[in-house]
């Protein structure tokens, strides 16, 4: 009897101090969903019904997350972070219309799967690859971003980490096409922009 009600006691305090002090990556590893294309597609579909705003973003990977709250790190509460706009409009505000969304698999990576997402946004058309890894408990996680404009592109995870690079934020840049010439001596080439 007084076994019995010592580990009933020990039971009722380790139970909720288990909660308190969870490893984060467990939290984490309780995200995810059973199918990359499907949860897209509702996150798409909510922000056509105009809720957008209570949503929740579809759950990024560790890696990915971790480079988030780098960004959020990297500046002061007044200021801007790096991702300064929505990733799923791929703008700051948007009216968000046309949607269609494909998924395909990556060869011979069964635990990886892209979907890609075409909408409009203000009648210019967006295209956004969302790159989803599957955990180990089974749970699909996207673990990057990237977004094919005609306008210009950006790729979340060194958007989070570096910002914008030359080529994204500069529209000329971008249209120059790389060409390479031969390094005298070592047999390896550079890509130089003309």
């Amino acid at each position: 009897m007084i076994v019995q009600r010592f580990l009933q006691g020990l039971f009722a305090l380790i139970v909720p101090l288990s909660i308190l002090i969870a490893p984060l990556p467990a939290l984490a590893a309780a995200r995810g969903v059973a199918d990359p294309a499907t949860a897209t597609r509702a996150h798409y579909q909510a922000m056509l019904a105009g809720h957008e705003r209570r949503t929740p973003d579809l759950p990024f990977t560790d890696r990915l997350d971790g480079l988030r709250r780098l960004d959020l790190a990297d500046f002061g509460p007044d200021e801007v972070p790096r991702l300064d706009f929505d990733i799923y409009m791929n703008a700051q505000d948007g009216e968000v219309r046309d949607i269609m969304v494909s998924s395909r698999a990556v060869d011979n990576a069964p635990g990886r799967r892209v979907v890609v997402v075409l909408f409009t946004n203000f009648g210019e058309p967006r295209e956004t690859h969302f790159f989803w890894e599957r955990g180990q408990d089974g749970r699909w996680r996207v673990d990057d971003v990237k977004a094919l404009n005609p306008d210009g592109g950006w790729t979340l995870s060194l958007l989070l980490k570096y910002g914008f690079d030359s080529s994204e934020a500069n529209g000329n840049a971008r249209r120059r096409k790389p060409s390479a010439h031969r390094i005298a001596a070592t047999g390896n080439y550079a890509l130089s922009h003309r």
